[in-house]
């Protein structure tokens, strides 16, 4: 596999702080960051980590 197609099969994926901040939910990743941190962002249901990936999709 070459490095352009794996990067394209990642496309879709982000980590859970990256997404709140890019969609604007919060002002700075630092902000998203202690959000989750602090339980206030649920994923399926469950707390979440910072570092979940979330797929285009769920």
């Amino acid at each position: 596999m070459k490095k352009g197609e794996k990067m394209a099969d990642n496309i879709n994926e982000v980590r859970l702080d990256k997404w709140l901040w890019a969609a604007c939910f919060y002002k700075t990743r630092s902000i998203a960051k202690a959000m989750i941190e602090g339980g206030k962002v649920h994923y399926n249901g469950q707390r979440a980590k910072t570092s979940k990936i979330v797929e285009v999709g769920q």
